[in-house]
């Protein structure tokens, strides 16, 4: 049995992979103009197919000389695209605000949705301050949209501030009850704040919404190997790697049997 001062040692990943995942919200992707018999202009269709295609300086070439031509919203969103895919992550972000300082009155939701995926362009640019700040600005918009409260949350957990991950995902849960990521992110926040009773009930929830979550089942032998329960633990790692092989969960609970494994060993 392993003494309760080598816990710490173990290597604990986060339940959920802390990622930013760009959602394209329906508002940014009205950019498509319509045409007069009600299609989606040619220019945007094509520039987007270049932009988001293995070769994402086509589109950024597309774009540049369509703006040339005709400066537009559309034009605009699709250079950002293209320099996103391109790994300009800062300058497709700043083009991103940039459309949203400019939206009309009438463009409310837009304007929130272009804030929200520029506060995303910002986490893969690594920038989280940026992140968190754009995210709020589409929050004060659009205060009813899980995602963004969840994205925000996510930035918050990689600084580490898991107050705010727990105040983000309170209104995140509220607004969208059967989201199981968000249960699980909050399971981990409130273990880092040793809140061990409301870990376990989220994960609870988690688990009787999806009984083969992987993100719940990696976080629930976290939470079970930090009180000591390392036979639980290893159940439930177990279960993961059994359930999700290949995922990064999977990865992340090899490492946590690997260590395990190793802490028992020098014990013996």
């Amino acid at each position: 049995m392993l003494k309760p001062s080598s816990i710490s040692k173990l290597i604990w990943g986060f339940s959920v992979v802390l990622c930013a995942t760009l959602f394209l919200f329906k508002e940014v992707s009205a950019y498509a103009q319509a045409t007069n018999d009600g299609g989606v202009a040619p220019d945007y269709n094509s520039c987007m197919a270049l932009a988001t295609s293995a070769n994402a300086q086509q589109g950024l070439d597309y774009a540049t000389q369509w703006m040339s031509q005709q400066e537009n919203g559309a034009a605009i969103h699709c250079m950002a695209t293209a320099r996103m895919n391109l790994g300009q992550f800062g300058e497709a972000a700043d083009l991103i605000t940039e459309l949203a300082a400019v939206q009309p009155p009438e463009q409310l939701g837009r304007k929130a949705a272009l804030l929200g995926q520029a506060g995303q362009i910002w986490e893969q640019e690594g920038n989280l301050d940026k992140a968190i700040a754009s995210y709020g600005e589409s929050l004060k918009i659009d205060p009813q949209n899980p995602q963004v409260w969840k994205s925000r949350a996510i930035a918050y957990a990689r600084q580490k501030q898991w107050n705010e991950v727990i105040q983000d995902l309170d209104f995140s849960h509220a607004l969208d009850t059967k989201n199981v990521d968000t249960l699980v992110l909050r399971a981990t926040a409130y273990r880092y704040v040793n809140l061990m009773d409301r870990a376990k009930t989220d994960i609870a929830r988690a688990l009787r919404l999806d009984p083969i979550s992987v993100a719940a089942f990696l976080e629930r032998g976290n939470i079970r190997s930090s009180q000591g329960d390392h036979q639980g633990a290893r159940e439930d790692w177990t279960k993961v790697t059994a359930l999700g092989p290949g995922t990064p969960q999977s990865g992340i609970a090899e490492r946590n049997l690997q260590k395990l494994q190793e802490l028992e060993a020098s014990t013996n």
